[in-house]
């Protein structure tokens, strides 16, 4: 019993020195940790007590719905000073109204380059601050932006919005357009400096190109100013056209925050100026004058009307229910801004299209920040809704470009020659003059070949010639771009002017309903092209961008052939065409019903392009490999006019009617002046047609090449008639005479053809 007993005191000692050690282990880790977060550095020249703790990261504390976080910067007289500032809830949907005592910073996140730091006072430790990393840009302005005796609030994206908590964003996001309504002032912080063309956007400007943006951003400044009031300097228009190459001009974002603003200040390293002055000041220097790339001009001009327009209006974000979080400006239509801004930059591509819910008067059901969402799905959403339910779509995460395949029907096309640009409106836009199909005239205006359209910023993308088709299902036409074998969304949402027309009075109507000759294509919508990209095929070869190896179906390139045929486009047309029917024949045979009926689209293509234009139309298709298609036989009457190289193709087919095509052939060029094609014709064709009666007459009474005609024709064929016309062209060649004698009338009738002939010859000659 009592070696038991030592045995278990000696068992509960050993647990009792473990735990004991255990414990105080524990203890000093917590002691050290203690020792650690009181370890400082004092910021200079403030002492009271506050630290930094440089090696801890702030921790965001969640806020409830409605609130948001506004930044108060504390005061430095050094304005190197790390910066410090605390954060604080606020509510934003409570009772009040009006504006509230903050300031909103608009700005670029700038390239990530050289990370800096933020100072944020502690929730739970007070006197001692965290870290919060924040991008340099972002760093200085803020450096800026702080006052030396007095507390600064404002509200900034980057440290207002926990941006690790994707929730927490997309209802700040909803918010943000309420946000900027509600500040006293919107601050543009115009620093970034631009980047040369062609570097990476990644890497930091050096010092010396940064030194020299600040200056010309001041000296800019000051020349605005002095313009604003009545002092031009002609000089400086090349520093106030390098404003615009700024980074705060292409980013999506910054439009909803200055469409907010109540007042604008432009602020720089060394100078500011506000949102009003600045306008006046590019007025008086007469921006159209300026020699700005034309997206810098559309972006500097929608910046300006934005600017502008905040003296004299009160903004207010309309909630979108009584349920909703979500506030909206109402400027204008989705589909209207996603015209002026998709080419806009973002880092996030999602934000291309939230950064306009904010501004839209109209937001799609089932699209709302979402940043779980991934871009495909957004962009699939986004294009559904313009395209109607009954369009399919395809997007890619890692890709600008959506190709929806849904039904078109053409109605007319652009005429740019009489495009109206409005120098007044804000995204460069203006009216563009459509030349409208037959089919979709005003039926009380038969005479009406034209009329306007207004297509706001959308009118700078296009060009003559463009697309002009509605959408099966979709109320608002849409205008697409031929490029090589593929048909590009240019522009959405046509508003049409029933007040604007050139040849008729009635207005012009246009309903989805007076819809015939649906033809299923694939339309691209690219995103990150650009007007210039647009209007520049040599910049812009769009088949060596197509994502993940997409290509289009037989159907719908039959479909784009049948589309481009209304609009007259024939040639591409017949190409399309041609590219279904061998896709149909390699996946289903020659003899498959849809392999048959695509032949018969070819056919109607050059149907309807031989009726208008006829040899141009037999020579694409004697150019053509279409050995599954004859030429038509009221086309085989324009052989005489064709080209060489169109005629040789045409003798070395091999038609499956060749006596219905030679025969008719012969006898267009035995009424020509083409004998050297009549005898080529004869000598390739000759042993496979029998050549009729019909073609002989006609060879007869040919006023040049009778005699030649007559001469090959019954040197092949020996069975034909013998008629007057024949003799006379014959006549004056008596060894023809004679070697046909046994074919010839009695010489009673010869005599009299004789006598016919010559008094033909006097008439003539009288």
């Amino acid at each position: 019993m009592a070696v038991q007993l030592q045995l278990l005191a000696r068992r509960f000692g050993r647990w009792a020195y473990r735990e004991c050690l255990h414990l105080f282990c524990h203890l000093f880790a917590r002691y050290l940790a203690f020792l650690l977060s009181i370890i400082a550095v004092e910021a200079p020249g403030q002492g009271g007590g506050e630290r930094l703790i440089a090696t801890c990261k702030y921790n965001y504390r969640p806020i409830p719905d409605g609130y948001t976080r506004l930044l108060r910067l504390l005061p430095h007289s050094d304005k190197d000073a790390p910066v410090r500032c605390e954060l604080l809830d606020h509510h934003l949907l409570d009772s009040g109204t009006g504006t509230r005592p903050y300031e909103a910073l608009s700005y670029v996140w700038g390239p990530p380059g050289r990370p800096s730091v933020a100072y944020i006072k502690d929730l739970i430790n007070p006197p001692h601050f965290r870290v919060l990393p924040v991008t340099e840009n972002l760093h200085d302005a803020l450096s800026r932006l702080r006052d030396c005796s007095l507390p600064r609030v404002v509200w900034v994206d980057a440290i207002c919005i926990n941006q690790e908590d994707l929730g927490e964003r997309e209802r700040q996001v909803q918010l943000m357009a309420l946000i900027y309504v509600r500040s006293l002032r919107v601050v543009v912080w115009l620093v970034d400096p631009p980047l040369p063309a062609g570097t990476d956007a990644t890497k930091e400007p050096a010092d010396a190109e940064r030194a020299a943006a600040d200056s010309n951003t001041t000296l800019a400044i000051q020349a605005l100013l002095s313009a604003a009031c009545g002092v031009k300097d002609k000089t400086a228009k090349e520093v106030i056209s390098s404003l615009f190459q700024r980074a705060w001009f292409r980013r999506i974002w910054v439009l909803q925050e200055i469409a907010s603003a109540q007042n604008a200040l432009i602020m720089s390293r060394h100078s500011e100026i506000s949102g009003q002055a600045f306008c006046a000041g590019l007025d008086a220097f007469d921006l159209d004058r300026f020699s700005l790339h034309p997206d810098t001009r559309v972006r500097a001009g929608s910046a300006m009307f934005l600017m502008g327009g905040t003296a004299f209006q009160s903004r207010q974000a309309t909630r979108e229910g009584p349920a909703s979080n979500r506030f909206s400006l109402g400027v204008r239509p989705l589909w209207e801004l996603i015209n002026m801004f998709q080419n806009r930059e973002a880092t996030d591509r999602r934000d291309k299209v939230y950064a306009l819910l904010g501004m839209s008067s109209d937001v799609p059901t089932g699209l709302s920040p979402d940043y779980t969402v991934p871009w495909s799905d957004v962009l699939r959403r986004l294009t559904g809704n313009l395209f109607g339910g009954r369009a399919s779509v395809e997007a890619w995460d890692d890709s600008d470009v959506s190709v929806v395949t849904t039904k078109a029907r053409f109605l007319g096309e652009v005429d740019r020659s009489a495009n109206r640009p409005n120098t007044k409106d804000w995204a460069g836009g203006g009216e563009v003059r459509i030349r409208w199909s037959l089919a979709t005239r005003h039926p009380k205006a038969e005479k009406l070949h034209f009329s306007y359209v207004n297509y706001g910023a959308s009118a700078r993308r296009t060009l003559s010639g463009d697309i002009l088709c509605s959408i099966e299902g979709v109320s608002a036409p849409v205008i697409v771009r031929l490029y090589g074998n593929y048909l590009v969304l240019v522009s959405t949402s046509v508003t049409f002017q029933d007040d604007i027309h050139l040849h008729a009075t009635q207005p012009l109507t246009w309903s989805p309903e007076t819809s015939h000759c649906y033809h299923s294509v694939s339309i691209i919508w690219d995103w990150g092209s650009s007007s210039a990209d647009l209007t520049d095929s040599q910049q812009w070869s769009f088949g060596t961008q197509l994502p993940h190896g997409w290509t289009q179906t037989a159907e719908t390139m039959e479909g784009a052939a049948l589309l481009l045929r209304d609009a007259s486009r024939y040639s591409k047309a017949a190409d399309l065409c041609h590219m279904a029917i061998e896709a149909y024949t390699a996946g289903n045979g020659g003899d498959d019903s849809r392999t048959l009926a695509s032949v018969k689209t070819l056919k109607s293509i050059y149907g309807f392009w031989g009726d208008k234009l006829g040899v141009p139309a037999v020579e694409d298709f004697l150019q053509r490999d279409l050995d599954y298609l004859d030429l038509p036989e009221k086309r085989v009457g324009l052989v005489g006019k064709i080209g060489d190289s169109a005629f040789d193709r045409f003798l070395t087919r091999r038609p499956r009617n060749k006596q219905a095509t030679g025969e008719a052939a012969l006898k267009v060029l035995a009424a020509s002046r083409r004998l050297d094609r009549f005898k080529l014709l004869l000598d390739r064709w000759g042993g496979d047609i029998n050549i009729t009666q019909d073609v002989v007459d006609t060879a007869a009474r040919n006023g040049r090449h009778a005699h030649e005609m007559v001469k090959l024709i019954l040197s092949r064929q020996q069975d034909l008639g013998m008629t007057r016309d024949i003799y006379w062209a014959i006549a004056s060649d008596q060894g023809l005479v004679d070697s046909v004698r046994h074919r010839l009338p009695e010489p009673q009738i010869l005599l009299e053809w004789d006598e016919a002939k010559a008094k033909t010859l006097d008439e003539r000659s009288e």
